[in-house]
């Protein structure tokens, strides 16, 4: 006798989604896996993703704190299922994701499994240069040790072994959570997350020049923080020297821009790969402003261990 299919309750985390609401839904429901429910977490929007949200046969549920990390403690403190599969609402799963994410979550000793986000091309030049950073990639950095550092808009976990673990922190982090969650998993539960690359979505094609700002400056803010109130005591020097890395980045663009413009006038170069350097001069500059940003923070009065 074959053992049950476990439950998975997908939550999909959304704020001012009315653009890709509709299509992120329909793709959820469209999924091969035989036993799953799903749950959309409004994160405070003021645009009209509730009223998209409420077409479908789906729960709603609306959560006013900032930030996906309190999106998701939202959707997952009321899934029904064992396991709870987690993704964005600009992001669009392949219809074998839940499938193949948990494909691995009954290896012994693991209770987080990450797939792999690839985004879409688009049209503009920033669109472009966006996808073709790969953003989401993750295999580089998984390296030997295996340690997954990231995945928190496409993963599926363990539920009870989450909560255990304390839940996303949406206390200090409004983004960038996920590292965090996996290592008190891992310490707590004594379960690690791992990779899977057939657990395929595909995020929504965006990019402008705002965008790679904020972006850049929201991601050094919270590694930032991350790191100084952690036992690395020589996060000051290093983040000192990686703002000195990134000023240095900005110079070397700026000249590969000058080089550029001036070859693609005279038709030996892409006036793309010249917009390339200057969208990265500008999340280079973001960076900087995100570490400086958090510089000029406290510490935290405590963290969970």
């Amino acid at each position: 006798m074959s053992a049950p299919i476990p439950k998975v309750t997908v939550v999909i985390a959304a704020y001012n989604s009315v653009r890709t609401m509709e299509r992120c839904i329909r793709a959820v429901l469209a999924q091969d896996y035989p036993d799953f429910d799903v749950v959309v977490v409004d994160n405070n929007s003021t645009d009209s993703t509730a009223a998209i949200v409420k077409r479908y046969p789906v729960t709603y549920l609306f959560e006013s704190k900032k930030g996906w990390p309190a999106a998701r403690n939202t959707g997952i403190a009321h899934a029904d299922g064992q396991y709870v599969a987690n993704i964005d609402a600009d992001c669009f799963p392949t219809p074998s994701w839940i499938t193949n994410l948990m494909k691995r979550i009954n290896e012994t000793g693991v209770g987080c499994v990450v797939g792999k986000t690839l985004v879409e091309e688009g049209v503009t030049f920033a669109q472009k240069y966006y996808a073709s950073t790969n953003p989401f990639s993750i295999e580089h950095k998984i390296g030997k040790t295996g340690f997954v550092p990231w995945g928190g808009g496409n993963n599926v976990m363990n539920r009870d072994a989450f909560l255990k673990a304390g839940g996303y922190d949406s206390d200090r982090f409004t983004s960038g959570a996920d590292i965090d969650m996996h290592m008190r998993m891992e310490r707590l539960c004594g379960l690690r997350t791992v990779f899977e690359e057939s657990a395929l979505i595909h995020h929504e094609a965006r990019g402008s020049v705002r965008e790679f700002y904020e972006v850049a400056a929201k991601y050094a803010h919270g590694g930032y923080m991350r790191s100084r109130d952690s036992s690395m005591s020589d996060s000051g020097d290093y983040f000192r020297l990686f703002a000195l890395r990134n000023a240095w980045q900005i110079v070397r663009h700026a000249g590969g821009m000058i080089v550029r413009s001036i070859k693609a006038l005279a038709g030996r170069d892409t006036w793309f790969r010249v917009a390339s350097n200057w969208f990265a001069i500008i999340g280079y500059a973001g960076t900087i402003h995100g570490y400086l940003k958090a510089k000029r923070e406290p510490a935290a009065a405590s963290c969970r261990r």
